[in-house]
């Protein structure tokens, strides 16, 4: 009979500890309240379906972040009229406040890397060597040589 009331301890114990957490889940931060950060999934999810629902563009490469209804798009995109058209798009969505566009132009072939050169360009110099050149030789002095002309 004793059996019972050793069960029972981890049980309730179990029990306890999901009621914590479970309560921890609800409550509101200093910033918002659990029914805001709810909201603004919701609002998160909504735009980024109308941003893969879009016919004449998919923006794979858009992140979507929303905080208190302001819809922050950042990532990349093909050119400006995506970048516009997300914007669009996603001002259309309702319950967003407002939209902060962040998106950015893919790179392309046209623009120079940090480098200056191509994407797929290397560039290996094999024509200079470790070994001073002779040219820096005889531009400098030794100053151990003596002009022995002037001195016999």
């Amino acid at each position: 009979m004793q059996t019972i009331p050793k069960i029972l301890k981890p049980v309730a114990g179990l029990a306890a500890a999901l009621a914590i957490i479970a309560l921890a889940g609800c409550m509101s931060t200093a910033d918002r309240s659990s029914g805001r950060v709810y909201d603004d999934k919701k609002i998160t999810s909504k735009v980024e379906g109308a941003l893969k629902d879009a016919r004449v563009y998919k923006f794979d490469d858009v992140k979507v972040v929303t905080f208190n209804g302001v819809v922050q798009l950042s990532g990349f995109v093909d050119s400006v009229e995506q970048k516009q058209k997300a914007g669009e798009i996603t001002k259309r969505v309702e319950w967003v406040r407002d939209v902060v566009n962040n998106i950015s132009l893919k790179p392309n072939e046209n623009y120079p890397t940090p480098t200056g050169r191509s994407s797929g360009e290397r560039n290996i110099d094999t024509s200079t060597s470790t070994s001073p050149r002779a040219s820096d030789a005889t531009t400098a002095p030794s100053s151990s040589s003596t002009n022995r002309a002037t001195n016999p």
